[in-house]
C-alpha cells in the first residue's frame, strides 16, 4: 500500500501542470516595482554596490513572475500581432504564434496546430547558428522537451499558461 501510495506522487509529481492568472498585470509596471525594489534592498543594507553591478538575475529574481519558468510558446489570438505590454521580460526568447481563431473559438484543433508549427521550429535561444548535428540533435529531440505555453486572449484579457511535453499538450483540452 505504501509503495502505491509513492507511485501515485511520483505520477502526480510527474505530470503536474502550471496555470497562472495574470489579472490586472502590466510587464513595464512588473519591471518597473522590480527595480524600485532592488534599489529600496540596496538602501536599507549596508551594501555600496554599483548600479553596474546589478544583473539581469537580480531583476529577474524581483519579478512577480520569478518563480515561474519563462514560457517556450505563447499564443496571442484574436488576429492580433503583438505582445500588449504581457511578459515583456520573460518572453525574450519565447516563440510567438499568432492564430485569427478568437479566444472562445480557439478549440483543440487550433491548440494544435500552434504545437505542429512551434514543433516544426528551430529554437537557438539567441545563437545565430550552429553546426548540422546540433541541428538534428536538436529537432530530434525537441518534442519530448519540456515546454511552457501562455494562451492569451485579446478579447478578454484572460491569460491560461501550460507546461509539458510537445506531444503532452497536443492531447491536452483547452478548458
Amino acid at each position: 500500500m505504501i509503495k502505491m501510495n509513492q507511485n501515485t506522487n511520483n505520477n502526480i509529481e510527474e505530470y503536474q501542470r502550471t496555470v497562472c492568472l495574470a489579472i490586472n498585470y502590466g510587464a513595464r509596471q512588473d519591471m518597473l516595482r522590480a527595480c524600485q525594489a532592488l534599489l529600496a534592498k540596496q538602501q536599507q543594507s549596508d551594501d555600496a554596490s554599483k548600479p553596474s553591478e546589478i544583473t539581469l538575475k537580480d531583476i529577474e529574481n524581483h519579478l512577480s513572475t520569478a518563480e515561474i519558468p519563462d514560457p517556450d510558446l505563447i499564443i496571442r489570438t484574436g488576429g492580433e500581432r503583438r505582445l500588449s505590454n504581457f511578459l515583456l521580460w520573460e518572453s525574450a526568447y519565447s516563440e510567438l504564434y499568432f492564430s485569427n481563431a478568437l479566444w472562445p473559438d480557439f478549440d483543440d484543433a487550433c491548440l494544435q496546430e500552434a504545437l505542429t508549427d512551434y514543433h516544426s521550429r528551430d529554437r537557438r535561444y539567441g545563437r545565430r547558428d550552429y553546426d548540422d548535428e546540433n541541428v538534428e540533435a536538436h529537432k530530434s529531440s525537441s518534442i519530448e522537451d519540456k515546454v511552457d505555453l501562455v494562451l492569451e486572449s485579446s478579447s478578454s484579457s484572460s491569460r491560461k499558461v501550460m507546461n509539458g511535453t510537445v506531444s503532452e499538450l497536443g492531447n491536452a483540452r483547452i478548458r
